[in-house]
């Protein structure tokens, strides 16, 4: 069951005060709504998440974008801040797509608690995979959006979680894009955290065959760039759809 909480009036995207940081001339114009909705995660674990639907003027049905948050600092005690301010929202909302952005159990106003699995990262995105799942398939349901036409993708934790999502994808899935996926745990030693995530992420490729465009950074601040280019090339290894960017 969905449940709106707050609905704004469209408003151009380079328009400051509601939205914070849309005062920034390089986002794209794009009038859109905001409903901030209560939606199921995984109906074996049952939660309600707390989740940021935007969409563009007019009747739809729109594609969806599914655009999963990062977590820095994350703890029982900090559940952190609705997402909300992306540029990726933006970009796709410019081209006509609605786009959700659910937190995760745990999270700002979802319910239950944040996911932990020591070391098992690939175990722990399938595990926010489902969620994720469950939020697709509540929003297909809605006759303003194109279940057919569904991309999902991450930054960040965010991305990890992507990745985890697309070993178990709603029909209508096109592909994912992960920007900076990874995955900090602080129930996993630091020493076993990177050949952790490379391990999981060809665990996570051998499940999917979606396409997969995966982009990271040479100053990303949480991966050296050997860390990521072998988290790549094991997944690609396992998935020869994936592409670097």
């Amino acid at each position: 069951m969905q449940r709106a909480e707050k609905i704004l009036p469209a408003k151009p995207l380079s328009v400051g005060g509601d939205y914070p940081g849309t005062e920034d001339s390089r986002l794209p114009l794009a009038p859109f709504r905001e409903e901030v909705l209560s939606l199921p995660g995984d109906p074996a674990r049952p939660v309600m998440l707390q989740v940021t639907l935007f969409t563009p003027a007019g009747p739809g049905p729109f594609p969806l974008a599914l655009a999963n948050h990062g977590a820095t600092n994350s703890s029982a005690k900090n559940r952190g801040e609705r997402y909300r301010f992306t540029v990726a929202a933006y970009y796709f909302l410019s081209r006509g797509y609605a786009v959700a952005l659910p937190m995760m159990r745990g999270f700002a106003g979802s319910g239950g608690s944040i996911v932990a699995m020591g070391c098992d990262v690939a175990a722990l995105a399938q595990a926010n995979g489902r969620d994720i799942r469950g939020v697709i398939e509540a929003l297909g349901t809605r006759p303003d959006i194109d279940r057919t036409r569904v991309v999902v993708t991450g930054q960040s934790f965010g991305g990890w979680n992507t990745l985890g999502f697309g070993t178990a994808p709603s029909p209508g899935v096109r592909g994912l894009v992960t920007f900076n996926a990874a995955i900090r745990s602080s129930d996993c030693a630091a020493s076993a955290q990177d050949s952790s995530m490379e391990a999981g992420a060809g665990q996570l490729g051998g499940k999917t065959t979606l396409p997969t465009l995966m982009l990271w950074g040479d100053n990303d601040s949480v991966m050296t760039v050997v860390a990521w280019r072998a988290l790549f090339n094991s997944y690609h290894r396992t998935n020869a759809r994936a592409a670097l960017l």
